[in-house]
């Protein structure tokens, strides 16, 4: 039967009762040596990429306001130019206005000026054709009236005639004129 009680004693060391202490004390060698490890390598290390991560978040939150208050003045002076360009706008628009208002009455005037000096001399050209247009009528209606006079009555006082006919026909025009 010595072939159990080796078999036994071959077990797993780990579940051997009395190798704990053993175990225990070479544990805690281990963990002591992690812990200096990581207390006196690492953890610095971590702690100084944190503390670097954390100075470069800060620095960019840092910069992003002051990117963002530098964005603010640039709209407010970008709104202040806007509208000051806006008001000088309105006041060359309105001055132009002004101006060609003043230019089209000018032409209007000026065009009032020259259409009554022309009506003017059309009236006094008109006049002076009336005045020679009336002797020529004249002349024509009493050649005419002599012509027919002498056709129809030959031999009697053919010019006292038509100039009777000319004054009978002057008063009609004249009553014909003043009636319209």
């Amino acid at each position: 039967m010595a072939a159990p009680e080796s078999a036994e004693q071959a077990g797993i060391p780990q579940l051997d009762i009395t190798a704990y202490p053993n175990q225990i004390f070479w544990f805690s060698v281990f963990a002591l040596a992690v812990y200096l490890v990581v207390s006196r390598l690492a953890k610095p290390r971590i702690g100084s990429v944190i503390a670097q991560r954390d100075a470069r978040v800060r620095s960019a939150l840092d910069s992003a306001e002051q990117s963002r208050q530098r964005a603010a003045e640039l709209e407010q002076s970008i709104d202040s130019v806007l509208n000051e360009a806006r008001r000088e706008a309105e006041q060359i628009a309105a001055t132009t206005r002004n101006q060609i208002l003043q230019l089209q009455n000018e032409a209007i005037d000026r065009a009032r000026v020259q259409i009554a000096g022309e009506t003017a001399a059309a009236e006094t050209r008109i006049d002076a054709m009336r005045g020679t247009s009336g002797s020529l009528v004249d002349e024509i209606a009493r050649d005419t009236a002599a012509a027919i006079v002498a056709r129809i009555m030959p031999a009697t006082d053919l010019e006292n005639r038509v100039e009777e006919a000319l004054a009978r026909m002057r008063t009609r025009e004249q009553t014909t004129q003043g009636s319209v």
